[in-house]
C-alpha cells in the first residue's frame, strides 16, 4: 500500500516541477496579441495598436501606445505615414504638432495618430503597415494590429455600471 502512495507523490512532484526554471514557457515575456512593440535606436515602442470604433464606422481610427526614450538625447516623433489612409494627423492633449520624447522619459498616453481618409475599411485582427519618423532615431516601419475600441460597455444602463460612469 505504501508503494503506490509513494509513487503518486513522486509523480505529482515531477509533473509540477516541469515548468520551473528560466526556460519555462511561462517565464518568457510576451506582448499582448493585440498590440506591437519594438526597440530601435534607443527608443522602446510599447503597446502600439490602431483602435477603430466598433459602433461608429465614420470615426477615424487612431494609433496610440507608449514610447520611451532610453537614449541620452531628446528626440521627437515628427511624422507618420501609411498606405491605408490619405493622411495622418497628430493629436495630443497639449496641441503640439509633434511628440516630444525627452531622454530617459516616456511619452505617456495623451497622444494619438489619427488616420484620415481611409482607402478601405479596417478590420479588427488585421495589421496595417505604418512608418513612424523620429527626428533622431529615423524611420521605423511597423506592422500595427487593428483592434476595436468598443468594449461593449458604451450602451450599458446606469444601474449596470459598477463605477457610476454610465
Amino acid at each position: 500500500m505504501r508503494r503506490p502512495a509513494l509513487a503518486a507523490v513522486v509523480c505529482v512532484a515531477l509533473v509540477s516541477a516541469c515548468g520551473t526554471g528560466l526556460q519555462a514557457q511561462t517565464y518568457k515575456a510576451r506582448t499582448a496579441g493585440d498590440t506591437v512593440g519594438t526597440d530601435v535606436n534607443g527608443l522602446a515602442l510599447r503597446g502600439l495598436a490602431i483602435d477603430i470604433d466598433g459602433t461608429d464606422a465614420t470615426a477615424a481610427p487612431q494609433l496610440s501606445g507608449v514610447i520611451v526614450n532610453n537614449g541620452t538625447e531628446d528626440d521627437q516623433l515628427v511624422n507618420a505615414t501609411t498606405s491605408v489612409a490619405s493622411g495622418v494627423q497628430f493629436l495630443s492633449a497639449t496641441g503640439a504638432p509633434v511628440l516630444d520624447l525627452p531622454a530617459g522619459r516616456g511619452s505617456g498616453t495623451d497622444w494619438a495618430l489619427q488616420l484620415d481618409g481611409l482607402r478601405a475599411p479596417l478590420v479588427p485582427g488585421s495589421f496595417v503597415q505604418v512608418e513612424l519618423q523620429f527626428a533622431k532615431a529615423g524611420r521605423v516601419p511597423l506592422s500595427v494590429p487593428v483592434r476595436t475600441s468598443d468594449n461593449g460597455l458604451k450602451d450599458r444602463e446606469p444601474a449596470q455600471d459598477p463605477y457610476g460612469e454610465g
